[in-house]
């Protein structure tokens, strides 16, 4: 797949909008959450990818005010992406979503620059709401 990218805003040009990276490993998740996003938060795009390389390409070549990242994923995880982005954009916001995390995980991810994390299965209140936060607060 690569990646793929939604948006909500109607004339790009007119509305300044926010740039979210989602990246998964997890087809269906890839499908259903970027409109979940789109629905619930106003005026952003999502760029959805099924993998940290892919990822970490759209990344040196776009600009991103968020990046949503599964830990447990083939070849690249979501702890070697989160460290291979702070030193890059350490202005970046990094929202961890996990099903296998625990809570050394989550020390884990912090500790290498996550802003964020949820454990999988998530409400959409709760996504949301996190994702606000880390938008409001570049």
């Amino acid at each position: 797949m690569g990646c793929q990218t939604t948006t909500n805003v109607p004339d790009v040009s007119a509305l300044p909008t926010r740039q979210i990276l989602l990246v998964d490993d997890d087809p269906a998740l890839l499908d259903v959450l970027p409109r979940t996003i789109e629905l619930r938060i106003a005026q952003v795009t999502v760029t959805a990818c099924d993998s940290a390389e892919v990822a970490l390409d759209h990344i040196r070549s776009g600009h991103y005010d968020l990046v949503i990242t599964d830990l447990n994923m083939p070849r690249i995880n979501g702890l070697a992406l989160i460290r291979r982005i702070k030193p890059l954009f350490p202005e970046m916001a990094i929202l961890v979503i996990t099903g296998h995390g625990d809570d050394e995980a989550e020390h884990q991810a912090m500790q290498a620059g996550a802003d964020g994390f949820i454990r999988k299965p998530f409400d959409r209140i709760s996504l949301t709401a996190a994702i606000e936060r880390l938008l409001e607060n570049p």
